[in-house]
């Protein structure tokens, strides 16, 4: 798909191109969410033109997912062999898992030494940051612009790559895209006591059947203790769907053979999360971002502490929050309060702007145009990583040989289960497990 945005001046003589590639829906929203806000602030300089990309071997977004996404036209499924052709651009906005965005620096370096031009690379995170610190940096440092949701993820960020001996100045601090796009949308004041609830859910977490069953029924007895109000299961993807994390337990699912007596007041739908924070009056979740989006739409938010509270869970992020309840203070109305003081160093402050991303897309811009830009230099390399290295960039000798077999493999094996076969095979997986 490409979107293009104008400023009254002429495509034909100056656009910067910004290309997005990602390996799921949630990572395709966030590359295309930050270059949408990286237009909004260049814009004034000059045209940008985005491309969105997909890696086939990744996780598809299907057509629903595209549409969630407000995607409203055809994009790009590329295979990892293809992006060389795609990368004659200015910016490269990219999202993925690690070994993907290391061949793709990769191929960024191997571009730069042989045309004397590259692009300036940014990636960053999807979603809250709660586990994997020095693992996730590892992968993005090489990056030129790694995108920081918190003055919290910044520093700890920039505490790791100082000892690494890695340049810091590469992490920017921008907030999350979803969480600063949702601060600019206006609604009406929530009410209190809440008519209308929203529950997102998370495709992993919590991950025992035992423990989504408990949530649904707590909310399902909910709707029916208050049935003047509405509740709302916001559900993530169908269960035929790719998505960044598999959902072995769907609620939809869960909700269909479980749930016999269903209050007429609860639902079970699909869409983007933006339409149902613009209606809702609280917002439940174990430990999903969409928290952060409701704080910063000034709707109250309450994290649910009922099966535990730890790093497994996610919802360990928010202790100092205010935000922490479980269905009991649900049930009895006591309404989440945000903490200022935790909500500014955990991005909702007004230091948490993608115009940061801007100054520093520019900084660069110029280094390019000079022929300044230097190689890039990623962590993950021959000289600090060897083993991680060859098995994510270029496998060699006999374990790499094996690594082409298994990949081969895997890769056969994608190709026999894809579509109809795919989607049996995950049901019966589904079935298996629960």
């Amino acid at each position: 798909m490409t979107l293009t945005t104008t400023s009254g001046s002429d495509l034909r003589t100056s656009t910067t191109t910004v290309l997005c590639i990602s390996d799921s829906d949630t990572r395709l929203k966030w590359t295309q969410t930050t270059a949408r806000a990286l237009s909004d602030s260049l814009v004034a300089d000059t045209p940008v033109s985005i491309t969105l990309v997909s890696l086939a071997d990744g996780a598809v977004p299907s057509e629903r997912q595209l549409t969630e996404n407000a995607v409203t036209t055809a994009h790009l499924v590329v295979d990892e062999d293809g992006l060389d052709d795609l990368l004659d651009v200015e910016i490269l906005v990219v999202n993925t898992v690690g070994s993907r965005l290391a061949r793709l620096l990769s191929l960024v370096a191997d571009r730069q030494q042989r045309t004397g031009r590259r692009p300036i690379v940014v990636t960053g995170y999807a979603g809250l940051v709660y586990e994997k610190h020095v693992e996730g940096l590892v992968w993005r440092l090489g990056a030129d612009v790694v995108c920081c949701n918190s003055a919290l993820d910044r520093e700890q960020f920039g505490a790791i790559a100082e000892q690494l001996g890695a340049d810091p100045s590469c992490l920017v601090r921008t907030g999350a895209s979803v969480v600063t796009a949702a601060a600019k949308v206006e609604r009406d004041r929530p009410v209190w006591p809440p008519h209308t609830v929203v529950f997102a859910v998370q495709p992993d977490v919590p991950r025992h059947r035992s423990d989504r069953l408990y949530l649904l029924e707590r909310l399902v007895g909910y709707a029916r203790a208050f049935p003047d109000r509405d509740v709302i299961v916001k559900l993530r993807s169908h269960p035929d769907e790719a998505t960044t994390h598999r959902e072995r337990h769907h609620y939809g699912e869960l909700y269909e053979r479980s749930v016999v007596d269903r209050p007429p007041n609860l639902r079970i739908e699909y869409g983007h999360m933006s339409t149902y924070l613009a209606v809702a009056d609280l917002l439940l979740t174990v430990s999903s971002t969409a928290a952060l989006e409701a704080a910063a739409m000034g709707v109250p938010a309450g994290v649910l502490t009922d099966v535990g509270l730890g790093e497994s869970l996610g919802n360990h992020a928010f202790i100092g929050s205010g935000l922490l309840v479980s269905m009991n203070d649900v049930d009895a109305d006591v309404r989440p309060d945000l903490d200022p003081g935790w909500a500014a160093t955990n991005g909702l402050d007004d230091d948490d702007d993608p115009a940061n991303l801007a100054v520093r897309v520019r900084q660069l811009l110029e280094q390019r145009s000079e022929g300044s830009l230097p190689l890039p230099s990623p962590y993950v390399a021959e000289r600090s990583t060897p083993r991680l290295h060859a098995r994510s960039i270029a496998p060699t000798g006999a374990s790499g040989e094996s690594d082409r077999r298994v990949g081969r493999g895997k890769t056969l094996l994608r190709s026999v289960l894809r579509g109809p076969a795919r989607r049996w095979y995950r049901r019966v997986d589904r079935w298996a497990r629960s």
